[in-house]
């Protein structure tokens, strides 16, 4: 008898904006890229897709934020997508997995300093497409953290209340976004509504409950061309059409770029990630190569 395979369809997406304090990028990115990526994330089962993408302080600097507590955006932008038929399983290990490491000492609470200025796993609420639906040359949305896509804007939308967040919802994917998707460099949008982390997720680094977490919305929208170039002639506007249209508000809107996987060096980091202002010499980036060596022992 041949082995019955599920067809792949989204569930859920974990979408975190990470910040790592002054003097602690290197060390974190390497932690991240070397070990936690994979043992916190990709070696899960019901995590098929991950990517993880960084904002340069000149992206940064374009970012929108009606939000205090999203002023400084996140320097770093992590992305996995869960599978339909095994969600339920991915999130029981991510929660084993957080624990275990933790106890292993290779999460990094006090060595590595950072602020998760957004974490969470959001359900899949869709996608549009810019050219149709998606099942012609380019790629569907499973394909979006596989696709070598140039940027993604992160955009947070907050609905008037709990219970807006659905007309809300069905606007943005009804009205706004093939609107703005039409003729822009942005080939696809999928749409997840926030959900605060199950209990059996939580760790001491992780953001708590979200007062506003039942009105959320969260948008990816997946670039071919220049980041910045896109958000500057494609994303103006945002803001005021969502406002005028009295369902919510945009709280965050910011551009990243993809990382590239074993960039470990210091120089490399600086180079490549470009933290002009924040890029400290510190003894936790310094203490970097040490920290390589005990992830991979």
């Amino acid at each position: 008898m041949s082995p019955r395979y599920p067809s792949l369809d989204i569930a859920s997406a974990w979408i975190s904006l990470i910040l790592p304090l002054p003097g602690h990028e290197t060390s974190f990115n390497r932690w991240y890229s070397d070990d936690h990526f994979y043992a916190g994330g990709m070696c899960l089962p019901g995590i098929f897709a991950g990517r993880r993408w960084i904002a340069p302080q000149a992206l940064r600097s374009l970012n929108y934020a009606s939000d205090p507590a999203m002023a400084e955006g996140g320097s770093f932008l992590h992305l996995n997508l869960f599978s339909s038929h095994q969600s339920d399983e991915a999130y029981r290990a991510l929660g084993q997995t957080l624990q275990v490491l933790g106890e292993e000492g290779r999460m990094y609470g006090d060595s590595i300093e950072r602020r998760h200025l957004y974490s969470a796993i959001t359900p899949y609420e869709g996608v549009v497409y810019r050219d149709g639906e998606g099942f012609g040359e380019g790629p569907m949305d499973i394909h979006a953290l596989d696709y070598p896509f140039q940027g993604v804007v992160v955009e947070i939308v907050e609905a008037k209340s709990g219970e807006g967040r659905v007309e809300l919802v069905r606007w943005l994917k009804g009205e706004f976004v093939p609107r703005r998707l039409e003729g822009s460099d942005v080939v696809m949008c999928l749409v997840f509504r926030h959900e605060d982390l199950p209990e059996g997720v939580r760790s001491p680094r992780l953001p708590g409950k979200c007062p506003t977490g039942d009105k959320r919305v969260v948008l990816l929208w997946f670039v071919e061309g220049d980041p910045k170039v896109c958000l500057e002639r494609d994303f103006g506007g945002h803001v005021e059409e969502v406002k005028e249209k009295a369902l919510g508000e945009v709280v965050f809107l910011g551009p990243f770029v993809p990382t590239v996987p074993g960039t470990n060096s210091v120089s490399d980091v600086e180079q490549l990630f470009a933290f002009p202002e924040n890029c400290v010499r510190s003894k936790a980036n310094d203490a970097a190569s040490d920290l390589r060596i005990k992830v991979s022992t």
